[in-house]
């Protein structure tokens, strides 16, 4: 009888969220906010075209533990997101992709 043996080589710690899905471990951008705005990451330091941030990749807050969707890029500076998760500054955040547009489309978790 055939086994199917896992051997995981990564982990997640998952935020449990109504504003976001379980991210694919691929980490995009990590950083910390520079500024305050409704539905909005800013970082002056992002560059988030050049990393290929993109619409439906999930940011978590580390410092709160919540998450949020990126709905667009508005430039490399700013994201708008589906949730208000930026209240303060300085606040840790890490973007994973999740969109399929960067070809890393959640498949689940085991």
């Amino acid at each position: 009888m055939a086994t199917q043996k896992l051997q995981p080589t990564r982990a997640l710690q998952v935020l449990p969220s109504d504003n976001a899905n379980i991210p694919f471990i691929n980490v995009a951008r990590a950083g910390t906010n520079t500024g305050v705005q409704a539905n909005k990451l800013k970082d002056n330091n992002g560059n988030f075209i050049f990393y290929n941030v993109a619409p439906g990749d999930i940011v978590y807050n580390t410092t709160n533990n919540t998450a949020a969707t990126v709905i667009s890029v508005t430039n490399s500076t700013t994201l708008s997101l589906n949730a208000d998760i930026f209240l303060t500054t300085p606040v840790n955040y890490i973007i994973y992709q999740e969109s399929s547009q960067t070809g890393f489309s959640n498949q689940g978790a085991v």
